[in-house]
C-alpha cells in the first residue's frame, strides 16, 4: 500500500511543489459545479443524472459530466465553437469532472425524454403533449408523479431518481458532443440551456 504523502519534513513544506509531484499520494476526484454558460461549445459526456425533491416548480435535475480530451476542445477553440473563454482557454479544464443543474424546458426535458426513451423511467401521463411551454409537456412532469424509475439514490430519507447506468447496465452516457447551447428570451434576462 502506498504511504499518505503529508509533509514529514521542512524541505517537504519549504517546497509544497513536491507535495504535488509525490507518487505516493491519495487523491479525491473532485467535482467542480460550473455555470451553464461556461459550458456553451464544450463537448463533454453525462455520467450520471439526479432529480432533486422539488421545492418550486417541476423540480430541477443535476448532472455530472466529464469534459473532452484536448484535442475534442481544441478542434471546438478552433471552429469558434466555445463562447466563455479565459485568456483563450475554456473556463473548464479537459478531462475535469464537473456538475450542473437545470429545472426547465431545456436540458432537464431533455434528459427526461431520453430517460423515457431508453426505458430507464416511465412518465406517465400520455395523454400530455410531447412538447410545449413549460408544464404543458409530459416530460415536465414532476418526478414524484412518474409512473417509474429504475435507478435511486437516497437524498436525506427521500428516494430520488439517479442514473449511473444505461439500459443494458452499462455506464450511463450522453455524449453532449455540441456542448451547451442557449436561447434568450425577449426579456433579456431569461435563458435556456440545451445539449446540442
Amino acid at each position: 500500500m502506498s504511504q499518505l504523502a503529508l509533509p514529514n519534513s521542512q524541505a517537504e513544506l519549504d517546497n509544497p511543489q513536491a507535495l504535488w509531484d509525490a507518487d505516493d499520494s491519495y487523491s479525491l476526484p473532485g467535482v467542480s459545479e460550473v455555470d451553464k454558460s461556461w459550458l456553451i461549445g464544450v463537448p463533454h459526456v453525462v455520467v450520471e443524472a439526479t432529480f432533486w425533491v422539488p421545492k418550486k416548480g417541476i423540480g430541477h435535475c443535476s448532472v455530472k459530466a466529464v469534459i473532452a480530451p484536448e484535442d475534442m476542445i481544441e478542434r471546438a477553440l478552433k471552429r469558434e465553437r466555445i463562447r466563455v473563454l479565459n485568456n483563450n482557454r475554456p473556463m473548464v479544464d479537459p478531462l475535469e469532472y464537473v456538475v450542473y443543474s437545470d429545472g426547465g424546458t431545456g436540458i432537464r426535458r431533455q434528459c427526461v425524454t431520453l430517460l423515457q426513451a431508453a426505458g430507464l423511467i416511465d412518465v406517465g401521463h400520455a395523454d400530455m403533449a410531447e412538447a410545449g411551454k413549460l408544464g404543458e409537456s409530459r416530460y415536465d412532469t414532476p418526478w414524484p408523479e412518474w409512473d417509474r424509475f429504475d435507478e435511486s439514490t437516497m437524498q436525506g430519507e427521500t428516494e430520488v431518481p439517479s442514473f449511473t447506468k444505461n439500459h443494458a447496465g452499462g455506464q450511463f452516457k450522453i455524449r453532449v458532443l455540441g456542448g451547451l447551447r442557449d436561447s434568450e428570451y425577449d426579456d433579456g434576462e431569461s435563458v435556456t440551456y440545451y445539449w446540442s
